[in-house]
């Protein structure tokens, strides 16, 4: 098995929109040559973004597009397409309510370029011929608030994730110093997921992360 990437991104910062608004497109392009028992050839993917933030009001929206536009190897077509909205009333601050929304359809819209130097990459082209029939919705609410004499922040957090084959439920709390710094951070996360169809028993599972720096 053998593998050749080659990638290129662009982007454009910095295009003011009024209101204190900025735009930012992005573009993405990668060759790949694949030899081995999956798939042999040469594909190539493209990949485009248009993200909007707004600091004075805390919102920030996002559209992605990526796709497999061709390859040599008969049937393996991709492409995803994907929306973000994301609202924080102190983007400075991880203090005060955050929301986030994001709707995908098809393949995974994001990764780009990166995605094709992952180990996982040829197996990602499994999905043969994916179209836009698969999607998912996710919604996140968390409020952060302080904590051991205001040195942490506390962050309890609300989820939801809606696809075709299933309906996830979560509940999460987070522990971090001040300002979101890396050097320690505490979570817990129980999460209860359903089938779509009603016919399977509910899946639950509890996850506790610790992380810490020294």
């Amino acid at each position: 098995m053998n593998r050749l990437r080659l990638g290129l991104e662009g982007t454009w910062r910095g295009i003011e929109t009024g209101g204190g608004g900025t735009l930012t497109p992005t573009l993405e392009v990668g060759l790949r040559h694949d030899g081995g028992d999956a798939e042999t050839g040469l594909g190539l993917e493209a990949g485009a973004g248009l993200a909007w933030s707004d600091p004075a009001s805390g919102i920030a929206a996002e559209l992605k597009a990526r796709g497999l536009l061709t390859h040599e190897a008969d049937g393996f077509r991709e492409r995803g397409l994907s929306g973000a909205f994301a609202w924080d009333p102190a983007p400075g601050s991880d203090r005060g309510p955050s929301l986030t929304l994001t709707q995908t359809l098809g393949a995974s819209a994001v990764g780009g370029v990166n995605a094709l130097f992952t180990n996982g990459a040829p197996t990602r082209l499994a999905a043969s011929d994916a179209g836009f029939d698969q999607r998912r919705f996710e919604a996140k609410f968390g409020y952060g608030t302080g904590a051991f004499g205001d040195r942490l922040t506390m962050t309890p957090e609300l989820g939801i994730g809606l696809s075709d084959g299933s309906r996830d439920y979560g509940v999460g709390w987070r522990l971090n110093p001040v300002g979101g710094g890396s050097a320690f951070e505490l979570r817990v996360d129980a999460t209860r997921r359903e089938a779509a169809g009603g016919d399977a028993e509910p899946e639950h599972a509890i996850r506790l992360d610790l992380k810490a720096r020294f």
